[in-house]
């Protein structure tokens, strides 16, 4: 477990994001710093002091300085992650403390996503200084802090929860409140309040946050234009999607894009 005070910020010294080849593993060595690693996709292992350390996508990973770690397995095709390597200031108080489980499922992997991209973009703009690093490395350390907790309603297994995970499978074929209701076979109002009750919002809400979520990511990758992510996430009108994104995000899709796509690439 790693402690951190806010009172004693952290000094980050560089990061980036690897993107696995399908060959290759991890160095074996020990650093003089701390390092966190946020998967974004695919499968990591690393072997720490003799320890399988094992993440897939949305995990997070702190190392330790002084302590030998090295690959657990080749590195496959498909995986990605985001790294930051960094050294805590001398801890003056433990009041104002929090603290970062070592392995953490974190909560919202999209904000951690957005934070690094937004970190590497600085960086590799050459506008990062080290004041703005250590703050966005302190808002990438909290939100590893907050692991996942799992939602009462997700764990059960009543009308709300199997609407959210059709939800979750179907939200590319342009999904209605409807047609969840009709699979289940409720009367579409009663699913809609019974919902909103376990999670907070509607139905709809849920369909578009999954399609936003799933947009942001394939804008990210730069490999779709606009009009082929609105697709892809289950709109047949573009302008609809731009209107609705705009309404998410406070920007353009394009926007969206461009802000993110400077990236930092290394082989780690």
């Amino acid at each position: 477990m790693l402690t951190l005070s806010f009172s004693s910020p952290v000094q980050v010294e560089n990061g980036g994001l690897f993107i696995s080849p399908g060959f290759g593993h991890h160095p074996n060595r020990v650093i003089a710093s701390h390092e966190l690693i946020f998967v974004r996709s695919g499968r990591l292992v690393l072997i720490e002091e003799g320890r399988r350390l094992e993440l897939g996508a949305g995990q997070s990973l702190i190392l330790f300085p002084g302590r030998r770690h090295r690959s657990g397995e080749d590195y496959r095709k498909g995986l990605s992650f985001y790294w930051i390597h960094f050294k805590p200031a001398q801890q003056r108080g433990l009041s104002d403390s929090f603290c970062i489980p070592q392995i953490a499922t974190v909560e919202r992997p999209e904000r951690m996503i957005e934070i690094f991209h937004h970190f590497l973009g600085e960086q590799e703009a050459g506008s990062l200084n080290p004041k703005q690093a250590n703050l966005l490395l302190l808002l990438l350390l909290t939100e590893a802090a907050r692991e996942r907790k799992r939602n009462g309603a997700m764990l059960s297994t009543g009308p709300a929860a199997r609407a959210a995970v059709i939800i979750a499978r179907d939200f590319r074929k342009s999904l209605r409140p409807l047609d969840v209701a009709r699979e289940l076979r409720m009367n579409p109002d009663y699913l809609g309040r019974i919902f909103r009750r376990a999670f907070g919002h509607t139905l709809t809400e849920a369909i578009h946050r999954e399609q936003i979520r799933e947009a942001r990511t394939l804008l990210r990758d730069n490999s779709h234009n606009v009009e082929e992510v609105a697709r892809a996430c289950g709109f047949a009108d573009s302008r609809y999607f731009r209107r609705l994104f705009r309404r998410h995000q406070g920007i353009s899709p394009l926007r969206y894009r461009n802000l993110h796509t400077r990236l930092h690439i290394t082989t780690h």
